[in-house]
């Protein structure tokens, strides 16, 4: 690996970790409700996805959070998902 890759590597990485400390100081100042943790199988072991639960029958939407495994988590969407749950009066699976 040249040293031009390494440096872009570094600085990825410090990107990557300043982003997760702004999600993380986000979290700490939301109003949003998280919803209900559950944990679900996958093959990878547990997953964690928030429930937000509507009456039976009412519509679905799945959140997936684009994070790519490296930067935030389903938390970061707690206030878009929240919102539509409130405001729709639906189901909200976050993940």
């Amino acid at each position: 690996m040249s040293r031009q890759e390494n440096k872009v590597d570094a600085k990825a990485w410090e990107l990557i970790h300043a982003m997760r400390r702004e999600d993380e100081a986000a979290l700490q100042s939301t109003t949003a409700d998280l919803g209900e943790m559950r944990k679900i199988p996958t093959r990878e072991g547990m997953g964690k996805i928030l429930v937000y639960p509507a009456e039976p029958g009412e519509p679905v939407f799945f959140n997936i959070h684009g994070g790519g495994f490296v930067a935030g988590k389903a938390e970061s969407d707690a206030g878009f998902c929240d919102r539509l749950y409130r405001e729709l009066g639906i189901w909200v699976i976050n993940h």
